[in-house]
């Protein structure tokens, strides 16, 4: 026959937890502010250049021929006499990043002129070239990823732990809902936020932002989420009565840039 619930008019939840894994070969914020009542026609610049050639992987759990555990959340389902289990809002991600860069110029003045001299030339030079921004107020990032990959995985598994057992008591007359779970891959080779900022009441200064991303190295995302709800009965026990069962709003993410 089937075991007697020993969890019964009772409460269980598994939820709002967050596993995280990041990996990032070149990780860069760069500011420059200027501010003055008169700029009397100066000028400035900002340079960014990152080279990556060594990857990044994140691994918050594995997949392939040789997969390895992440996030795993579970708890019984064999609950009776208005129980409740929730195991929802949990969260799994993976960011692997060769180069990530968050550049910002800024120059304020009631009188923002342009300069009387030649203006700024902000130049940085990889092997296939130099990239410049020439004006008053200039910007340059580059970015270069080559050689080993830039990954990320993620895996994810949401059961109740009961789920194998060839005899339970069911789920009688109680609630279980798992929803809203997010499994989130993300790999990225380059990756770049680039503002310039100009303000002035009489304004004639120039600006000017240039960006260049190269790439040759492998980039590689993998997400997986086992999700579900599964029990059996007994002899003459069913495997859920007088119960709801809620599976939904779960996502799945793997990106590769």
């Amino acid at each position: 026959s089937a075991e007697t619930p020993v969890i019964t008019g009772s409460t269980l939840s598994v939820s709002d937890n967050t596993q995280q894994a990041a990996a990032e070969a070149n990780l860069a914020t760069t500011t420059l502010t200027v501010a003055a009542g008169n700029s009397n026609g100066s000028s400035a610049a900002l340079v960014n250049n990152q080279i990556a050639s060594g990857g990044a992987t994140a691994n918050s759990g594995s997949l392939g021929d040789t997969p390895t555990l992440g996030q795993i959340i579970q708890a019984p389902g064999a609950i009776s006499g208005g129980s409740s289990l929730a195991m929802s809002g949990n969260s799994n991600s993976a960011l692997g990043v060769g180069n990530d860069a968050t550049n910002t110029l800024t120059a304020s003045a009631t009188n923002l002129t342009t300069a009387s001299a030649t203006p700024t030339n902000a130049s940085a030079t990889l092997a296939g070239g130099t990239t410049s921004a020439l004006a008053d107020y200039a910007l340059t990032s580059v970015q270069s990823a080559s050689g080993a990959p830039v990954s990320a995985s993620a895996n994810t598994t949401i059961l109740n732990n009961d789920s194998l057992n060839t005899t339970t008591s069911g789920l009688a007359n109680s609630a279980v809902a798992i929803n809203n779970n997010s499994t989130t891959a993300n790999a990225v080779a380059n990756r770049a936020s680039n503002a310039l900022n100009l303000s002035g009441t009489n304004a004639s200064a120039t600006g000017a932002v240039a960006s260049s991303q190269t790439n040759s190295s492998a980039v590689i995302a993998n997400a997986l989420a086992t999700v579900g709800f599964s029990l059996n009965g007994g002899d003459g026990v069913p495997a859920a009565t007088g119960s709801s069962i809620a599976v939904g709003g779960n996502s799945v993410q793997a990106q590769a840039v």
